[in-house]
């Protein structure tokens, strides 16, 4: 039998977060207290800052007032259309009025669906004055401090989380050589693996090997057109947080073998 010889390739590149949260308040107030340490890992729903709710918690109260005089207000025009019913049936009072006392019940339960929907806004807004952690991750540096004014939606953000466990490496080559393998697989020069995903072994900058095993996806091959490359991304375990985005690393792997 021919002897199989493993066609190892070596590509070059940098480490990308696997997920990426700019947090940014959803409501507009003063920042009461920073609750995360900077640099520190945090959960998704974990609580970051605080904004001072009292302004939101008073909109919250006065909705509530607003739904029970509704409520208040229905049930009085429910029983006045139904007593106007019985005196219709006897005449004692016109079928205008009865129709008038129907068409206010009616109006005065749609506006219990408007204080609801007021009181539903008037909460969300309330618990959005704690703002919280979309993702799981690494948080980085504060760009506010207590007392800070911020507004819904800024543009600028309160921090940014990184999810890096796992992380991406993306690995550059030139789309020639990656034109070239696939030749050579579709060809038979090379005996391709048949996987979808292929095991990569990472070397740090420092040349030190990495303690974990990757997997590369051909199918997540992007073009650079301007400089003709192609990045090829794998994901790689990262529990000791090691690896951080920016870093360089260095990645072989056998894209199949030599007949």
């Amino acid at each position: 039998n021919a002897q199989q010889v493993r066609s190892v390739r070596e590509l070059t590149g940098r480490a990308r977060a696997y997920a990426e949260a700019e947090i940014r308040p959803q409501v507009t107030g003063l920042i009461q207290s920073r609750l995360f340490t900077e640099g520190q890992p945090v959960e998704a729903g974990e609580a970051l800052y605080q904004i001072d709710p009292a302004e939101y918690r008073a909109e919250v109260q006065s909705a509530n007032a607003s739904l029970r005089g509704a409520r208040a207000t229905a049930a009085a025009a429910r029983e006045t259309a139904e007593r106007f019913e019985h005196l219709a049936e006897i005449n004692a009072v016109s079928r205008q009025d009865y129709d008038d006392a129907v068409a206010a019940a009616e109006q005065a339960e749609a506006q219990i669906g408007i204080a609801q929907a007021a009181l539903s806004r008037a909460e969300i807004d309330l618990d959005r004055t704690t703002v919280r952690s979309p993702i799981s991750g690494r948080i980085g540096r504060s760009n506010v401090t207590p007392g800070a004014l911020v507004t819904a939606n800024q543009a600028d953000t309160l921090a940014r989380v990184l999810q890096l466990d796992p992380i991406y490496v993306d690995l550059t080559t030139s789309s020639a050589d990656l034109l070239r393998w696939r030749q050579d697989v579709s060809s038979g020069r090379i005996r391709s693996t048949g996987e979808e995903t292929i095991s990569v072994n990472i070397e740090l900058e420092n040349g030190v090997e990495y303690g974990e095993s990757g997997t590369l996806g051909f199918s997540e091959v992007n073009v650079d057109e301007a400089a003709g490359t192609v990045i090829i991304r794998a994901t790689v375990p990262n529990p000791d947080g090691i690896l951080l985005p920016g870093m360089f690393i260095t990645a072989s792997f056998s894209a199949g073998s030599y007949e």
